[in-house]
């Protein structure tokens, strides 16, 4: 039965990818390699120095774009998130899994109940698999994007800088 619970993501998977290209949003694809990405995370002062002001721009709209594709990534691990805990508590209301719990548990937090049910139930054992891994994501994937974004905004106030200097001279 656990493969049910992925079978059943992938067909919620695949109708929010219809939904977004039905908006018209593009298929998800990197905007960057990594060896792109990499050298603008990696550059030192001197660099930094030597960076001519239009290179700071587009630099920091490729920054953006990158940033705005891992919230797109998030959003896929939210949307997953969102599914599993929602299919998992349906499934444990559905089937009155709670009332079978011994009354040992009754003072459980409901995460706690949850993982006692799975501990005998695959299906709700994956269901919980699932939730964990995308929560996982999600904090990853949000903490990469804000670096990134705020990588960017540093860029634009150092190309105002030089634009200030270069003015000043």
């Amino acid at each position: 039965m656990t493969n049910a619970a992925i079978t059943q993501m992938e067909t919620v998977q695949q109708a929010l990818n219809q939904y977004e290209l039905e908006q018209g949003l593009p298929t998800i694809q990197s905007p960057s390699t990594a060896d792109e990405l990499n050298q603008y995370l990696n550059m030192n002062r001197n660099q930094l120095d030597k960076l001519p002001i239009e290179d700071c721009v587009i630099i920091a709209i490729r920054l953006k774009q990158f940033a705005l594709y891992l919230q797109r990534l998030n959003n896929i691990e939210q949307s997953r998130l969102t599914w599993a805990a929602a299919t998992a508590n349906r499934y444990v209301a559905h089937n009155k899994l709670l009332s079978r719990l011994p009354s040992s548990t009754q003072y459980f937090k409901a995460d706690m109940k949850l993982e006692t049910i799975a501990a005998s139930d695959n299906y709700l054992a994956k269901l919980l698999q699932i939730q964990t891994y995308a929560q996982q994501r999600c904090d990853r994937l949000t903490y990469l994007s804000a670096c990134l974004k705020s990588l960017a905004a540093t860029l634009i106030d150092l190309q105002r800088a030089k634009l200030t200097m270069q003015k000043e001279s």
